[in-house]
């Protein structure tokens, strides 16, 4: 996989944190502010793994059965089906299934609410090492040059999850630029 690298430039820019991930989570670039969010300011090398794994989120990612776990389990599960190839999907889903907890849910395949197997929009509880305890939104997106590849822009908020924000809903007429006068 490749980045452009006016992603890897724009990633770099930006004030908010920001990475780039392949869909096995493996991370492809990042900012100095993605790198802050997490102890020691060291980002992981792949977040699925770090979510599910790795001994350093303790303490980090809160309610990790409940709000984490459900939800990180399954993704995996989907992303193996759709890329049963990968090498790291396999290895993650073999150390899934090592795991009695993280087996329990794989092999459940219980249901998931449409919307809460993606990350974009969500918020999850998360203990900031710096600000304390809050929650992080995650909005993702795709760059155009590199579809199989995710850009999270990441959001800290300390205290109370915060209301959702309303949708900004724009009503467009067929010929929004009035150019063809006959199809309005």
């Amino acid at each position: 996989m490749s980045i452009p690298g006016h992603w890897v430039q724009t990633v770099q820019e930006l004030p908010q944190a920001a990475y780039i991930c392949d869909y096995a989570g493996n991370v492809l670039v990042h900012n100095k502010a993605a790198a802050n969010m997490f102890p020691g300011r060291r980002m992981p090398k792949n977040t699925i793994h770090y979510m599910l794994f790795d001994k350093a989120r303790i303490g980090v990612i809160t309610d990790w059965e409940t709000a984490w776990a459900p939800i990180i389990v399954p993704t995996l599960r989907a992303l193996r089906a759709q890329y049963p190839k990968n090498s790291t999907l396999r290895w993650l889903e073999d150390m899934c299934l090592a795991d009695p907890f993280l087996r329990s849910l794989h092999l459940q395949r219980q249901a998931v609410p449409v919307g809460l197997t993606h990350p974009d929009g969500d918020y999850r509880p998360y203990h900031h090492h710096e600000l304390g305890p809050g929650w992080i939104k995650s909005s993702v997106s795709t760059p155009l040059m590199a579809p199989t590849a995710s850009l999270f822009l990441l959001s800290f908020h300390p205290g109370e999850r915060p209301a959702p924000q309303p949708e900004v809903v724009v009503e467009t007429p067929t010929d929004f630029t009035g150019f063809f006068p006959a199809a309005a």
